[in-house]
């Protein structure tokens, strides 16, 4: 199952941090973070690769390690002598695969007083085989931010956290470093397989708890089930144990307001007839309960998108447990 913690207004609310030391005696790395133009709910960190300095947008992505990408310094001339290089293959929860050799290069960040600053060494890969089942955006490639060997946080030594409020705002960052301080209720994190565990007790809608067993939400010592932050997709994905209630519960309130269900053909969640902002203006918050007494709070624009005009759908898939 994975939370897509983007739809927090800030990230500190449930704050992610690695507690090991600076790099390069330097504890201030920023990116600034956008949000895909092309692909909803897809947010890009801007990352400067090589020297001269070539800017790169590359998708944050928890639920995975190696930062790759597709571009330069990545150009045909780089795989003249490939056959020396280590390879590389990811394959991603939507089908998108890439392949391609392995590097080192310096990496450019932000400074909080709007300077720059650089790591040297920087192992990623390059990529010159690439294919999607989705929609291709603005993205040149991805930072993987697991907690794997070859993760850029892992790399530097350093903690990191992310912001988002308003999208596109000039205050969204990536942060990286002591400069990623914890603030606020926090929930526990585990780290296993390179992934991001959190520990999921229930869901409410408004005042009312849901019927959902917790053991459904627990990861079990070989790894199955359990619930991680993936900041790789724009929805978040429940098993149909849990879905289902969450469902049956959105259902009734939309036919208490007279909103119809729309029917599209291979759609794994339900929409309705209606405008967000004209249509629910009343719906309560639906919030995600995790230990420590921190809640996921989601309002209806977090809760619901609009990809057609007078129609809305559940940001909430139900799935199969793929870990």
């Amino acid at each position: 199952m994975a939370i897509n913690l983007f739809q927090l207004s800030c990230f500190t609310a449930l704050a992610l941090a690695r507690a090991v030391g600076n790099t390069n005696g330097n504890d201030d790395f920023r990116s600034g973070v956008i949000e895909d133009n092309k692909l909803r709910g897809v947010f890009m960190a801007n990352i400067s690769i090589g020297n001269p300095l070539v800017p790169q947008l590359l998708s944050l992505h928890t639920g995975s390690n190696l930062l790759w990408t597709r571009f330069f310094p990545c150009t045909k001339s780089f795989w003249c002598d490939s056959s020396q290089n280590c390879k590389f293959y990811s394959r991603y929860v939507d089908g998108t695969t890439a392949a391609g050799v392995i590097a080192t290069e310096k990496l450019t960040f932000e400074t909080s007083d709007e300077g720059t600053t650089s790591v040297s060494d920087i192992v990623f890969g390059c990529a010159n085989e690439f294919s999607s089942v989705v929609p291709e955006g603005q993205s040149n490639g991805i930072v993987g931010l697991g907690n794997g060997e070859l993760s850029l946080a892992t790399q530097m030594d350093s903690k990191f956290s992310y912001c988002i409020g308003r999208l596109n705002a000039p205050h969204n960052h990536l942060i990286l470093g002591d400069g990623a301080k914890v603030e606020g209720p926090s929930t526990p994190v585990e780290f296993f397989n390179g992934l991001y565990h959190l520990k999921l007790d229930g869901i409410t809608l408004g005042d009312k708890k849901l019927a959902i067993d917790p053991i459904i939400f627990r990861r079990t010592p070989s790894g199955n089930r359990g619930v991680i932050i993936d900041s790789g997709t724009p929805f978040i994905f429940l098993p149909r144990s849990a879905f289902e209630p969450l469902s049956s519960e959105v259902q009734r309130l939309m036919d208490n307001a007279l909103l119809p269900r729309v029917d599209r053909l291979g759609f794994p969640t339900p929409c309705f007839k209606g405008a967000i902002d004209r249509d629910l203006s009343g719906f309560p918050i639906v919030s995600f309960n995790f230990a420590g007494g921190v809640d996921l709070s989601l309002d209806a624009k977090s809760m619901f998108f609009e990809d057609v005009p007078n129609q809305f759908c559940m940001a909430v898939i139900p799935a199969a447990y793929v870990w």
